[in-house]
């Protein structure tokens, strides 16, 4: 029965749940245990494992593939990038950093960054307007 015990306690432990209470004076290596899974962090009310995983604004995301921006929303690293709050498509969008409206998402092929002033002006010829409307469904801080 004890090595039964053990061994469901151990799979329940590696799968993230907390135990609590069962028979934690008999064993000590559920106490050692239990301690080992109420020490990782929480995210909107989920626990996750810090070493593969990070919370982003209660939303648990894979740090391999992932990444949080501005503390406000996840995006893909792949085909996404963080500018300030929002996120951007790298295909077709960029990130202007400027001095006075602070960062911008803009369409690369419309309009184009000033880096010296920082502002997005359209491209000429193109029609295009200048700002920072992102079309990948980013999310913005203002």
């Amino acid at each position: 029965m004890i090595p039964l015990l053990r061994k469901n306690v151990a799979t329940v432990l590696s799968a993230g749940f907390t135990l609590v209470g069962v028979a934690a004076l008999q064993f000590g290596f559920i106490v050692t245990k239990v301690a080992q899974a109420m020490s990782y962090p929480t995210c909107g009310g989920a626990t996750y494992n810090p070493s593969t995983e990070a919370c982003c604004n209660g939303s648990i995301y894979n740090m391999s593939t992932e990444a949080c921006c501005g503390n406000m929303a996840v995006y893909t690293v792949a085909t996404q990038a963080c500018c300030g709050s929002s996120f951007y498509n790298l295909s077709t969008e960029a990130c202007c950093v400027g001095s006075t409206r602070g960062p911008q998402v803009y369409n690369k092929n419309a309009s184009t960054c000033c880096v010296s002033c920082g502002e997005v002006f359209p491209k000429t010829g193109s029609g295009g307007s200048s700002g920072g409307s992102s079309t990948s469904g980013g999310t913005s801080g203002s």
